[in-house]
């Protein structure tokens, strides 16, 4: 069971949605904007009051419109995380020995 932690509304009626395995996932909700109580979400500034229900573990808005966090999962395309840049590691080089000039 997938739990959504975090959601940020993006343009064009996409969500980002960041899920309890860490995965961050696009979801385009357009074609799902349809009849009843999501009628609503076609308005962009209510689409963007969309809130996580932590009760519920999914995203839902002040009308009482939420969807399934797993359908939600499976239809999302996952976002790539930025990979880190690694700090170079500076390794010191020995010191050259100096040669003795002493004879013995």
């Amino acid at each position: 069971m997938h739990i959504i932690l975090k959601v940020k509304p993006l343009p064009d009626f996409q969500l980002e949605l960041t899920f309890n395995d860490n995965k961050t996932m696009l979801v385009d909700l357009k074609k799902r904007l349809k009849g009843g109580i999501f009628e609503d979400l076609k308005d962009p500034e209510f689409f963007k009051k969309v809130f996580v229900d932590e009760e519920m573990g999914t995203i839902a808005w002040p009308n009482g419109a939420d969807l399934c966090p797993d359908v939600l999962y499976l239809e999302g395309q996952e976002v790539p995380k930025p990979k880190r840049k690694m700090a170079k590691r500076i390794i010191a080089k020995p010191k050259a020995r100096k040669k003795s000039s002493k004879v013995t």
